[in-house]
């Protein structure tokens, strides 16, 4: 709503302040979805429903890039932007959704008893996050989170400035820049045909 209301008049630091609040509120998100997903799938197709999540939220990513020049060569600016918060909105509606039924159906989830079990194996998730739990995480946990972290710098950094990139660079328009980049989201569609692999071997 931020980003819209800001878009709309021209207002950056507004538009600033929105992206704030939903980079922020989105990545944890990311972790709640997973926690949800971990429950219901925990010993059966985890890998599989991971993968499913990862590829939808790339083909959201996609359709984005993808349909927005298209949306503003036919329309305007605010229109694009209006599209995208009552998106958000339809995702909010969604997740209450799931919300309900995740706290009316707990006895169709997967094996919670081994799930809680495998929790205990790590005694920070028990006591809570603090600095000397962080600590203990260990070298491996810091080697993978070290490794997302350049990934996402190079990829969101690329990614958020693309179009302008193949536009300056190529000579070509925003539309086609939108349909040049969605290529590289292709390789999502892979997650859950590995996904069904990790859940196999």
């Amino acid at each position: 709503g931020f980003f819209t209301f800001g878009g709309n008049n021209e207002n950056y630091y507004l538009m600033l302040l929105g992206r704030l609040i939903f980079v922020f509120s989105s990545f944890c998100l990311d972790v709640c979805q997973d926690i949800i997903m971990t429950e219901w799938f925990f010993n059966q197709e985890l890998s599989f429903a991971l993968g499913m999540r990862f590829t939808t939220c790339r083909i959201g990513s996609a359709l984005t890039i993808y349909l927005t020049p298209k949306v503003m060569i036919n329309g305007n600016y605010y229109q694009a932007l209006s599209i995208g918060l009552w998106l958000s909105i339809v995702a909010i509606l969604c997740a209450l959704v799931i919300a309900f039924i995740d706290r009316n159906f707990e006895e169709h989830k997967g094996d919670l008893e081994n799930f809680e079990s495998f929790l205990k194996d790590f005694p920070f998730i028990e006591n809570g996050i603090n600095f000397k739990a962080l600590k203990d995480l260990g070298l491996f946990f810091w080697l993978i989170v070290l490794n997302i972290m350049f990934i996402y710098a190079c990829y969101f950094g690329f990614v958020n400035n693309s179009n302008d990139i193949l536009c300056n660079m190529y000579g070509i328009t925003p539309q086609e820049a939108g349909e040049f980049v969605t290529i590289m989201y292709f390789s999502a569609s892979l997650s859950p045909i590995f996904g069904i692999i990790n859940d196999k071997i």
